[in-house]
C-alpha cells in the first residue's frame, strides 16, 4: 500500500512540476507572482458586475433572485416598519406576534398600534433585527454580535425580518471587509444570504433546516 501511494504521489509531482525548480506545471514562479499582482493592481476588473448601476437596486435584484430567495420591501422611514411587518405576517398567515432585537431603534416603535404583540418567545416564531450592512454582490445582510444583537436569535426563529438602511448597502464583499477594519471588526459576524435550506434528504429542498424558513428584508430610506 505504501509503494502504491508513493508511486501515485510521485506521478502527481512529475505531472505538475515539469518545468524544473521554481515552476508549477511548467509555469515559472515569477510569472505566477506577476499574474497575482496584476489581479491586485486592478481589483475592479475582476469583481462581478452588478445587475444595475444603482447599488440598492442591485441588492434587491440579488436578494429576490432564485439563488437567495428572500422577499424585499422598501419603506421611507422606521415609523412605518411595524405596519409593514404586520402586513407581511397577515398575508403569510402567521400570528401577529414577534420577538425583536433589544435595540433602541426597534424598542421605540409602536408595535401595538400595528396589532403586533411583542413577546420574548422566539422558538420558531418571528424575529425582527437590524443588519449593519448589506452586500449587493450576493444579496447578503450582515449582523454583528453585540449586547443588543443576540446572534443565536437568527438561528432559532422561523420567520426573520431584517431591517437594513439603504445607505448601509455596499457593492462587493471586500467593501464590507474594508469597512470593518481595526476597532470596527466584530467578535462574531453572520452573513445571511437567504433563508436556511438544505437538500441533504433525497435531494429535496427543505427550508428552515438550521435557521429561519423565511427571510424578509426591509430596506429603510432611499425611496
Amino acid at each position: 500500500m505504501t509503494d502504491a501511494r508513493d508511486s501515485i504521489l510521485q506521478s502527481l509531482r512529475e505531472s505538475s512540476n515539469t518545468g524544473g525548480a521554481g515552476t508549477i506545471g511548467g509555469v515559472g514562479s515569477d510569472e505566477i507572482a506577476a499574474e497575482a499582482q496584476a489581479l491586485l493592481d486592478d481589483p475592479i476588473a475582476v469583481r462581478p458586475t452588478l445587475p444595475s448601476a444603482d447599488i440598492v437596486d442591485s441588492f434587491i435584484t440579488r436578494a429576490r433572485g432564485a439563488k437567495v430567495g428572500a422577499t424585499v420591501d422598501r419603506i421611507a422611514s422606521m415609523e412605518t416598519l411595524p405596519a409593514t411587518v404586520a402586513a407581511y405576517l397577515a398575508e403569510a398567515g402567521e400570528r401577529a406576534q414577534l420577538c425583536r432585537q433589544p435595540t433602541p431603534s426597534l424598542e421605540a416603535l409602536d408595535w401595538a398600534a400595528a396589532g403586533i404583540d411583542v413577546r420574548g418567545d422566539i422558538d420558531d416564531g418571528a424575529f425582527v433585527a437590524v443588519a449593519l450592512w448589506g452586500i449587493s454582490e450576493t444579496g447578503s445582510v450582515v449582523v454583528h454580535s453585540a449586547a443588543d444583537q443576540p446572534i443565536l436569535s437568527s438561528f432559532l426563529c422561523g420567520v426573520q425580518f431584517i431591517v437594513l438602511k439603504a445607505e448601509r448597502i455596499l457593492a462587493h464583499l471586500e467593501d464590507y471587509a474594508a469597512a470593518v477594519q481595526g476597532d470596527l471588526a466584530p467578535r462574531n459576524a453572520c452573513l445571511i444570504t437567504g433563508a436556511s435550506g438544505t437538500t441533504d434528504i433525497e435531494g429535496s429542498l427543505v427550508k428552515g433546516a438550521h435557521g429561519p424558513r423565511e427571510l424578509h428584508i426591509i430596506i429603510v430610506g432611499g425611496v
